[in-house]
């Protein structure tokens, strides 16, 4: 082969390297790392949780206190008060329309100064209200108790009970005393504790805490409101009675009965015996008649409430 065919055909092979080359090139991906910046987008504001830097609480929820026992410590200063002068509640004053009132007569307002105790108007937050107390005797006929609670739900009204020990004793009424509470009304105890010793006495109404404790299994409750039987207290049971927490809540009469409307004012308070019958329902007309009247009245019927 001549020397001139053999330049040409390098030069020729030159060119087709150069173009293999260069077509390469085109086909791999430019690398801009080195020589570029990467553009970062403009920061979006974004809500961000704020971070729980407080432990989770292992703690357990709070266990109610039970009620305990009333211990009094000065309990040889209630010999200072006389206790053998029980004194009763009478209605002889008249008020301006020469109605009988529920307050008594000088000597006992005198004898309760100073002491926490309900006689008559109970009521601070309203003056419509009327406050109807009902004694649970042992001979009360469930039957009627169960007619004015079923006649005071669908009316909204709310009643005070007072049970003595010998009502709370028997088992046939705890069903009763369970659907007071649970209902909203307000319990109480009674009892003669008038011949007691001192601690006698706290003895006798812890007695009837743990009754109350027992039927409602809650041991945590505890009443505020008590009420003389037989209407005989003495200054001594008065003092010890606030003393362990009781505000001491007078009768005014026995029944209610078409009379009591006149005796209706503002904020009255009205002690009701269930008929000694136990299946007369006279009595049980006659109470709720009386708040049906009422209720026409603009009267409105409470519990009674420590704030009353």
């Amino acid at each position: 082969m001549k020397k001139s065919q053999f330049i040409s055909l390098g030069i020729l092979f030159i060119v087709v390297a150069i173009i293999i080359i260069v077509g390469a090139g085109k086909d791999k991906p430019m690398d801009n790392t080195q020589n570029m910046m990467p553009t970062i987008p403009p920061s979006t504001p974004t809500a961000t949780a704020p971070a729980n830097t407080q432990a989770p609480s292992t703690e357990a929820p709070a266990t109610p206190t039970p009620a305990t026992k009333p211990v009094v410590d000065n309990i040889a200063e209630f010999d200072s008060y006389p206790k053998t002068t029980p004194y009763k509640i009478t209605t002889k004053d008249k008020n301006s329309d020469n109605d009988e009132v529920v307050f008594s007569n000088s000597e006992l307002t005198e004898a309760l100064k100073g002491f926490n105790y309900i006689l008559s108007n109970p009521g601070t937050n309203s003056t419509t209200d009327v406050y109807i107390c009902i004694m649970l005797n042992s001979y009360t006929f469930n039957a009627e108790t169960i007619r004015i609670l079923d006649f005071a739900k669908t009316n909204s009204v709310k009643l005070s009970f007072f049970a003595n020990g010998t009502y709370l004793t028997n088992s046939a009424n705890h069903e009763i005393i369970r659907r007071i509470h649970n209902e909203g009304h307000t319990l109480g105890i009674r009892g003669d504790f008038s011949a007691m010793s001192h601690q006698g006495l706290i003895d006798a109404t812890w007695t009837l805490e743990l009754q109350y404790q027992s039927i409602l299994k809650d041991q945590t409750f505890r009443t505020n409101f008590y009420t003389p039987e037989n209407r005989k207290f003495s200054q001594r049971d008065i003092a010890l009675l606030n003393e362990i927490g009781y505000v001491p809540v007078f009768r005014y009469q026995s029944v209610i009965d078409s009379t009591t409307k006149n005796k209706t004012y503002d904020g009255v308070l009205l002690r009701v015996y269930m008929s000694e019958e136990g299946n007369n329902s006279s009595d049980t007309d006659d109470v709720i008649n009386y708040i049906t009247w009422g209720l026409q009245k603009g009267y409105k019927f409470a519990g009674l409430a420590t704030n009353n």
